[in-house]
């Protein structure tokens, strides 16, 4: 469920899932295209993208069902 919160001890309230995820998103790419450190950001941005929409392959009504949580949202 995309709009489900997703709680940190540092943060005092719960983010939403699917703005966590464009947050994390976010953050593989800028730290990838930074590069300080030995962790392959980029290869956590595609396992993510690649999570998202591996399940939508054998079952394409998942993207409805995820378009539709979103708006129910708002």
């Amino acid at each position: 469920e995309p709009t489900i919160g997703i709680g940190f001890l540092f943060i005092p309230f719960p983010i939403p899932g699917f703005i966590f995820g464009v947050l994390y998103l976010w953050y593989s790419s800028y730290a990838a295209n930074k590069g300080n450190d030995n962790i392959d950001h980029t290869a956590h941005f595609f396992g993510a993208v690649f999570g998202f929409f591996f399940p939508m392959f054998f079952r394409p009504e998942l993207f409805l069902h995820f378009v539709n949580q979103l708006i129910d949202w708002f």
